[in-house]
């Protein structure tokens, strides 16, 4: 059970670790969609 909680104190600082990795990321794919839609949109 204890080594149970400190795997998801790991798995928790690792996911927070990747949220910051990928929020640059996931901005970026979410701004170029947006550009893309709009660009089919004036087409």
């Amino acid at each position: 059970m204890r080594a149970a909680s400190r795997d998801f104190g790991l798995w928790r600082e690792n996911m927070q670790y990747l949220r910051r990795l990928a929020a640059p990321i996931m901005k970026h794919l979410r701004v170029s969609q947006k550009s893309q839609t709009e660009s089919q949109m004036n087409s």
